[in-house]
């Protein structure tokens, strides 16, 4: 008899507390809240967190991966100068930075418009490069002092070979192109000097009256403007 009742023993699958058990497990999945993922740690961005309502929704990760990553600025010894150059720059000082860089260089003296004499600096990697007239192609800083005002310094600008037409300007004072200011004042700053700007730059107002767009365009300082300068050269 005890055989006959194991033969006629219903399978688990039919018993009434199996078919409870998988009820309460489907529906304790259907109530998992939907929370939202705070803080969730972006992947090379060090600290740096981002939200998003759920895992589908990956466009805060599609925008951080789509920013493109600015090369950092490396400086060249005439850019560094460039940079270090302010109202107060010194000839004693413009000699220090020649010679601590092994820089060639010449100045002269040229008589200044207006009266007096202003002594031009010509700073280069190569002798050929440093001369003051007909100097062969190549890299150059050019550093102008008023020696009439004792050796204040008028303005400097650097061309790099590779960007020719786009170059870096320091004004202070003095006779450079458009630039006709007998002291310092409100043009005293630095500026890309772009030959095809298209006349977009600066409009310079003069004693008389008359008024002249340029194509010298402000820069804050001289690291923006020699930014200007290699992001220039980039884009070839």
């Amino acid at each position: 008899m005890k055989g006959d009742k194991k033969g006629n023993k219903k399978p688990f699958y039919k018993k009434v507390w199996f078919w409870v058990v998988i009820a309460l497990f489907l529906i304790s999945l259907g109530k998992l809240p939907n929370q939202p993922l705070e803080n969730t740690p972006v992947a090379g961005t060090g600290n740096s967190t981002v939200q998003t309502d759920n895992l589908a929704d990956s466009s805060s990760f599609e925008s951080i991966e789509s920013t493109p990553i600015r090369e950092p600025y490396e400086y060249d010894e005439l850019q560094k100068i460039f940079i270090e150059i302010n109202a107060d720059t010194t000839m004693e000082e413009i000699d220090s930075m020649i010679l601590e860089n092994n820089l060639f260089y010449t100045s002269q003296k040229y008589n200044k418009s207006g009266g007096g004499k202003q002594i031009n600096y010509v700073i280069a990697y190569t002798e050929g490069s440093a001369v003051q007239k007909y100097a062969d192609p190549g890299d150059y800083l050019k550093v102008t002092f008023d020696e009439s005002a004792n050796n204040r310094l008028m303005y400097a600008y650097y061309v790099n070979s590779l960007s020719v037409g786009y170059s870096a300007l320091f004004y202070n004072y003095g006779t450079y192109f458009e630039l006709l200011e007998e002291q310092p004042g409100p043009y005293t700053g630095y500026y890309i000097n772009d030959s095809f700007g298209g006349n977009q730059g600066i409009t310079i107002t003069y004693s008389n009256g008359n008024s002249k767009n340029t194509n010298y365009f402000l820069c804050e300082s001289g690291e923006e403007t020699v930014n200007a300068v290699i992001d220039k050269i980039r884009e070839k």
